[in-house]
């Protein structure tokens, strides 16, 4: 991840195009190459965060736009999107990613998640960002969207966003009515 994340930050700044910056580049891009695994990730398995590094590399390679990378972007594309948790009704976890198991989604790989999909060219109006937007409607505090709030809390109507469904990386609150609030905070409010 952090190789990929490099990349990408490379790839974006305006640096002189010189022989000693492409050979770095080429570098880093080999070393991301070689992790990709049958599945179509893009890791190193056993640190379990399958999901979060094809993610960035998948962004990272689309970023640099060489032609040679497209096989290995079109197989990472096609892993990701197996990832998503399925639609379940009642379940306020459908629709979300989590860093490769899918009882853990949350709403920072969702979407990293969403980020590489939509720079891998799916379409915006895919089924799968339409149950990515319905994972976000709940982690949003706004009781216009968030259709299945937390047990034992409501929102807090403030319109910003919180980490998963039931969990803030914020204290709760307690509202006028005495029930829990989850708190909204910058990140996850930013990721939605």
């Amino acid at each position: 991840a952090f190789t990929a994340l490099v990349v990408e930050a490379l790839a974006h700044a305006p640096l002189e195009k010189s022989a000693a910056n492409q050979r770095l580049i080429d570098r880093a891009v080999a070393a991301i190459l070689e992790r990709q695994q049958p599945n179509g990730s893009i890791c190193t398995p056993h640190f379990g965060l399958d999901q979060y590094t094809t993610s960035i590399s998948l962004l990272a390679l689309k970023t640099l736009n060489r032609p040679e990378d497209a096989a290995v972007i079109e197989k990472a594309k096609e892993y990701l999107l197996k990832l998503q948790r399925p639609m379940v009704e009642g379940d306020p976890l459908s629709g979300g990613v989590g860093y490769g198991d899918p009882s853990r989604v949350d709403g920072g790989n969702t979407a990293m998640w969403v980020e590489a999909l939509k720079n891998a060219g799916v379409a915006s109006d895919s089924e799968a960002f339409k149950n990515a937007q319905k994972f976000f409607s709940r982690i949003q505090n706004n009781k216009e969207t968030n259709d299945l709030p937390a047990e034992g809390f409501e929102p807090s109507d403030d319109g910003g966003f919180y980490y998963r469904p039931g969990e803030s990386k914020s204290e709760p609150e307690v509202s006028r009515s005495g029930k829990k609030t989850l708190q909204s905070y910058g990140l996850m409010s930013y990721a939605g």
